[in-house]
């Protein structure tokens, strides 16, 4: 079984590799896997959010996944999070 920290670890991998839309659909598809695996801690926890590829997910009181993106500034080409995103 693969731990979420290994599943980050090899999505950072193959996301660096891929270009275009087809990286933000991999992106997706490992979040939903993490997501799958994580859904009843968010349903017995609704203040519990997990950080994915694509952003922070949490459930919404209607059971709706909700993504806040992080926020980039880009400082000699490569991508840096901003402080408190």
């Amino acid at each position: 079984m693969i731990m979420p920290s290994e599943l980050r670890e090899l999505a950072d991998e193959h996301l660096t590799a891929a270009l275009g839309s087809s990286q933000r659909l991999r992106a997706m598809g490992v979040d939903s896997f993490y997501l799958a695996m994580q859904l009843a801690q968010l349903q017995d926890n609704p203040q519990r959010s997990l950080r994915g590829v694509t952003g922070e997910l949490s459930l919404t009181d209607e059971g709706k996944i909700k993504r806040k993106l992080v926020m980039l500034r880009f400082e000699n080409g490569v991508p840096e999070p901003l402080p408190g995103s």
